[in-house]
């Protein structure tokens, strides 16, 4: 898995974009959620596929985005593309 990330990074490069951020997280065993204040152990959803890390891409649109997406080895679960918000724009017209 590290040789196939590190293939991606440099196919993300090659298509002109540009990976600004990322992580790996631990399993969802350690997650510890927050519900109307109250701390439990666990993770938020049960789910059959869990948030393993990101990347975060800067890509020129929404199709280019895509594309990149599309490479991302994610043998044992999908990709899931989102914009950033711009919490300094405030609120949308």
């Amino acid at each position: 898995m590290v040789d196939a990330h590190g293939a991606f990074v440099k196919a993300v490069a090659d298509l002109g974009g540009t990976i600004t951020g990322g992580g790996v997280l631990q399993p969802t065993t350690t997650a510890t959620s927050i519900r109307s204040g109250e701390v439990t152990d666990g993770p938020f959803v049960e789910t059959k596929e869990a948030f393993g890390g990101f990347y975060l891409v800067e890509a020129r649109d929404l199709d280019h985005a895509l594309e990149i997406a599309k490479l991302t080895p994610a043998p044992f679960g999908g990709v899931e593309v989102r914009p950033l918000m711009d919490v300094n724009a405030g609120p949308a017209q």
